[in-house]
């Protein structure tokens, strides 16, 4: 089972994300989330909608990791590489 974290803004809104697991626990995967807000930032989204997009992304990116590997052998690196995809299976379902 994933742990939920929830977002909450100034207005009231809140965003639960159920995705993630313990492969993120790992030196430097908090830089690539930080990252991955500041880029949606400077895309325009509103830090509300950055934070939600990149915290489900970067939990997504850990989900589809493990399916193939070991949580452990995850590198922050490695989430990197995988956003393609799960931006892929995001617009999919937008």
């Amino acid at each position: 089972k994933h742990p939920t974290i929830t977002l909450f803004n100034e207005n009231g809104e809140t965003y639960e994300n159920s995705t993630g697991n313990v492969a993120l626990a790992k030196a430097g995967t908090g830089d690539v989330l930080s990252g991955m807000i500041a880029g949606l930032l400077a895309q325009g989204c509103s830090a509300f909608a950055a934070a939600a997009v990149a915290s489900y992304l970067h939990g997504q990116a850990a989900d589809q990791w493990v399916l193939d590997h070991a949580p452990r052998a995850l590198l922050a690196s490695d989430i990197l590489g995988l956003l393609p995809r799960c931006l892929k299976e995001l617009q999919a379902h937008a």
